[in-house]
């Protein structure tokens, strides 16, 4: 019995030793599969990695093995993040909240705010990479985390938070030129051109960076206004680098040979720009437009010249301005205005400024002063704003003019009398505009202001015939509406006696002058003014209709009946108002002549025509002749329906007692 008890411990003892031995052997074989994982991951494995990983921790126990475990975590998270899968945030999310006090969490901590980074989560990157303990990391974690960080603050143009992160990377560091990179960009950027030129022409050594350096090397040259540099080596520079950037040589050429004023080369090179496709905004339309402008191919750079005007900006006044002389050189002036209107602002050029605003207002003043007297305003402007300019005086002139153009009389008046030393251009105008002053103030009413500007146009010195004899008519004209004949004659007397006799005040004069014979009773000298009247103004018109009526009166005072029919007839033929005194007197002068019978039928045609003024008086007329040709029953007839029909006329009284 003992001997089956002691055989079985041993059978017992070995059993367990070839267990033990066997543990062992599995789990060497797990350490050198962790060991090959990590050594996989190192030399960028990643696949291989994570398989050989994943592999050993299902042969790993939870309890026994979690230190094990928690190394393979930590590596199987990192290959997921470089293998970028997709739930890599969420393995290292897992990790850190797995593993609270884990020697990996600052490294996975770093792991997940770099997997932000190359997933272009700024706001999460910075949230987790802010939790890193930057002295717990590696050298290169170190550099790697400074790019990141100093590249994000980069991308948000936070500049001063940027530039501390790239210099603390060392200058043998893996990512020296990286940060050399950016910070002559910034340098660039923020105008510090010899810094960023130093530091790119560093990096044309850099294999990295060697190539592109030619190409922001020519830009600094550009931004410095070295433009012979740009131009010496951008045809070169644009056969060995990429479309992109041969893209930009051009705009960069076009605009280093405007600055050089080769206006053809500036075109050449802005046309290869737009040709590949190149934006054509405000300033590249500037320098193509300006370009052709200055070769004198003024249709070809009015439309560029007219894009590049927009915002009220330098841009836009020295574009339009330029523009503005397209215009004018292809006759259309209305849109000069508008472009000389643009170019006026003083707040850049002043020089363009000036000119732009006398040009504005001369333009519009030679378009008719616009539809609001708008020239009246932009010369008032440009003589306040420009009072020592040369062009002073002939802004006035042309101010004088749109006063004048504008029937603005008073004004112009006014800016004429504020003129020193006036010459005799400034005194001619002086002696219209006090004429039409005077005129505007007759036909208002203001015969007071009316006959004081009139005179002040006879009296300005000018001699000016016209006007002069102008203002001696309306003179005259006032006289005679006061009621003062003798001064109306000599006035009327002082106009004819110098103005040509194809004018209408001319005619006027002499139909005045008539009017005052007549009512002075001087007959012979009324009908030789009435007669002058009708032989200077042809028109048929109620004037040259009341002309004959008066010489048909003269003729009538003087017993010249036949002649005084005559003219009677010639009012009638006219068909004007005048003809209804006309008929009336026709049939009184026929009665004169013993006609009776004549006599009757024209009245009795004016009756039954029953128009115009003589109406009543041609009935009652009637009436009494039928009294005198003893045709009682008729008179009594048309004087019964006088009574009637005109209970207000004047002849009423006398028609009763004639009944």
């Amino acid at each position: 019995m003992r001997k089956k008890i002691f055989l079985l411990s041993l059978l017992l003892v070995g059993a367990l030793s070839q267990l033990a031995a066997q543990n062992n052997a599995e789990r060497t074989s797990v350490l050198k599969a962790v060991e090959r994982g990590v050594a996989l991951y190192d030399f960028g494995h990643w696949i291989e990695s994570r398989t050989e990983l994943l592999s050993a921790r299902g042969q790993l126990s939870s309890v026994r093995d979690r230190a094990l475990i928690e190394k393979i975590d930590y590596y199987v998270a990192l290959c997921d993040v470089e293998l970028k899968m997709g739930d890599s945030a969420a393995r290292l999310k897992r990790f850190l909240a797995e593993y609270h006090s884990s020697p990996y969490k600052n490294d996975v901590q770093y792991a997940l705010g770099a997997y932000y980074c190359m997933e272009d989560d700024v706001v999460l990157a910075k949230q987790e990479l802010s939790k890193v303990n930057y002295q717990f990391l590696s050298p290169q974690q170190r550099d790697r985390y400074d790019l990141r960080m100093g590249y994000m603050a980069f991308m948000e143009d936070r500049y001063a938070d940027a530039k501390p992160y790239f210099a603390r990377i060392a200058a043998g560091s893996d990512y020296a030129d990286h940060a050399t990179y950016y910070t002559s960009y910034m340098a660039y950027a923020e105008g510090d051109l010899d810094a960023s030129r130093q530091g790119f022409q560093a990096l044309t050594q850099s294999p990295i960076y060697r190539d592109l350096m030619p190409f922001y090397l020519m830009q600094i040259d550009f931004k410095d206004g070295d433009y012979r540099a740009v131009v010496a080596q951008g045809d070169a520079l644009m056969e060995r680098t990429t479309e992109e950037q041969a893209q930009q040589i051009r705009r960069i050429m076009a605009e280093s040979w405007f600055q050089l004023d080769d206006y053809a080369a500036a075109v050449k090179y802005m046309n290869a720009y737009r040709s590949a496709g190149g934006e054509m905004g405000r300033l590249e339309n500037y320098i193509i437009g300006y370009s052709l402008y200055r070769q004198a191919l003024y249709s070809d750079a009015l439309p560029h010249l007219r894009e590049a005007c927009g915002a009220d900006d330098m841009l836009t006044q020295n574009a339009s301005y330029h523009l503005a002389d397209c215009y004018l050189r292809a006759g259309d002036k209305t849109n000069a205005v508008h472009s000389f209107a643009m170019a006026s602002s003083a707040e850049y050029d002043k020089a363009i400024a000036e000119d732009a605003l006398f040009n504005y207002g001369k333009l519009l003043y030679e378009q008719g002063g616009g539809h609001f007297n708008e020239a009246i305003n932009v010369l008032n402007r440009y003589m306040a704003l420009y009072p020592s300019s040369a062009r002073f005086s002939d802004a006035r002139k042309l101010l004088i003019a749109a006063y004048y153009n504008s029937h603005n009389y008073a004004d112009a008046y006014d800016a004429l009398k504020s003129m020193p030393n006036p010459d005799g251009d400034a005194l001619l105008a002086l002696q219209k505009i006090a004429y039409f002053n005077g005129l505007e103030a007759y036909t208002e009413g203001e015969l007071a202001e009316a006959e004081a500007s009139l005179k002040e146009s006879l009296g300005t010195g000018s001699s000016n015939a016209k006007y002069s004899a102008l203002a001696s008519f309306w003179l005259g004209e006032i006289a005679y509406a006061k009621g003062d004949v003798r001064t109306a004659l000599q006035r009327y007397r002082n106009f004819v006696a110098r103005a040509p006799k194809t004018g209408e005040e001319y005619a006027m004069a002499q139909y005045n002058m008539g009017y005052c014979y007549f009512n002075d009773g001087d007959m012979a000298s009324a009908s030789k003014a009435f007669e002058e009247f009708l032989k200077v103004r042809t028109k048929s018109d109620e004037y040259r209709a009341d002309a004959y009526n008066r010489r048909g009166d003269v003729h009538y005072s003087n017993r010249e009946f036949a002649e005084a029919i005559a003219c009677y007839d010639n009012a009638i033929s006219i068909n004007t108002a005048e003809k209804y005194y006309a008929q009336y007197q026709r049939a009184i002068t026929l009665g004169v002549q013993n006609k009776r019978q004549e006599k009757i039928q024209n009245l009795q045609r004016i009756v039954q025509t029953n128009r115009g003024d003589f109406v009543d008086a041609a009935t009652y007329e009637l009436g009494k002749t039928y009294i005198a040709e003893e045709q009682y029953k008729e008179a009594t007839r048309v004087l019964e329906r006088f009574v009637g029909q005109y209970p207000n006329s004047p002849y009423r009284s006398q028609a009763l007692s004639d009944l």
